[in-house]
């Protein structure tokens, strides 16, 4: 059988105080003298000792794992942000206040516990209350686009900041892009080189980013006095799948585009091996710009012109605003978002920017 885990009692035992006075000594206890400190913390050690979180989690009401949850952890921008966001959970020194003196020690580093949603409701609901069960003491999320009620209910029982979309229905921060503003200066570049017959490949309406690329994408005809060819825009779920199937469906069409905008990190990975497998030249055949900034696009022949995403800036402020409102949640797990213990709600907006490499050419 495996060895019983080391106790306070134990180590009480093996320096003979008693176990109230080992509780004192390992959380740092201002009435145990310093050298009580040390033989406690040395008897802990040499016996293995492990402290017991999960009662800390009862007392405190939370334990030290932060959730996030998104759509899909393959996308090269979600990858990034969890990379981001667990640096920072075992970096972040944090001063939450705690119930008890038995439990001020210093705080251990908090874990990211990383779940994927695949954008479904239920699967997002049952993963919310697993956190939520888990005593998460915050969670970072992309939402579905129409989550359930009973999702949005629990979401109101922790510090919640909302990452790249926005659901009004659900409470807290919201960290995003300035969407629109991206595509419209991506759109308004391949115009003013003179293509007027552009390809839109771009993500689903019902999700709020793929609402604001396409008002952008629109915006930019608008401002150049060119009518969008309808026929040319295509929606879809933001898969690499999705993305091959419309730029295919674009270059086969009659009269084909000039250029072809992608409004998603895997729709502009799908429809660049489309592309490939036609045999199109880029630029010569088609002017091509990508969105996200992948490691790759600078690698490609020739370079990929995108729309480069603050994920790096954004994955901060999530963290930022997460961490703030774990330290400011009431005792009970309430939030205050009405001016009281948290604030206002803050809802940022980032600029994404555009980069000019080789991937498109006037006509």
């Amino acid at each position: 059988m495996p060895a019983r885990p080391s106790t306070i009692k134990d180590i009480a035992g093996r320096i003979g105080v008693s176990p109230s006075t080992v509780s004192r000594a390992l959380n740092a206890d201002s009435r145990i003298s310093d050298n009580t400190r040390k033989r406690v913390r040395s008897a802990a050690e040499e016996l293995g000792y492990i402290p017991n979180l999960s009662a800390r989690h009862i007392r405190r009401g939370h334990s030290w794992t932060v959730g996030l949850l998104v759509p899909d952890i393959r996308n090269s921008f979600y990858n990034s942000v969890a990379a981001c966001l667990a640096e920072r959970c075992r970096n972040l020194s944090i001063n939450v206040s705690l119930p008890t003196p038995e439990v001020t020690a210093p705080l251990p580093s908090f874990q990211l516990v990383l779940g994927n949603t695949d954008d479904d409701p239920q699967e997002e609901a049952g993963q919310v209350l697993a956190l939520i069960e888990a005593r998460a003491a915050g969670l970072v999320i992309t939402p579905s686009p129409a989550p359930l009620e009973k999702t949005i209910a629990l979401l109101r029982s922790l510090p919640v900041v909302q990452l790249h979309r926005h659901v009004p229905a659900i409470a807290g921060d919201v960290i995003c892009m300035d969407e629109a503003a991206g595509v419209r200066a991506a759109a308004t570049h391949l115009l003013a080189a003179g293509h007027r017959r552009i390809a839109y490949s771009g993500t689903r309406r019902d999700i709020s980013t793929g609402a604001a690329r396409l008002q952008g994408f629109l915006e930019a005809h608008e401002a150049a006095g060119v009518v969008p060819d309808w026929s040319m825009i295509q929606l879809r779920p933001p898969r690499a799948e999705f993305g091959a199937e419309s730029a295919h469906q674009a270059l086969t069409a009659r009269p084909r585009p000039t250029a072809i905008l992608f409004g998603s990190t895997e729709l502009t990975a799908g429809g660049l091996q489309a592309i490939a497998e036609i045999g199109f030249s880029i630029p010569a055949d088609i002017s091509v710009i990508g969105y996200g900034d992948s490691v790759w696009s600078e690698l490609l022949s020739p370079p990929l012109s995108t729309i480069s995403l603050p994920s790096d800036v954004m994955a901060q402020r999530a963290a930022q605003r997460i961490f703030y409102r774990i330290e400011n949640t009431c005792t009970d797990g309430s939030q205050t978002l009405d001016g009281n213990r948290q604030g206002t709600a803050e809802h940022i907006s980032l600029p994404p920017r555009l980069i000019l490499r080789c991937s498109t050419m006037p006509i």
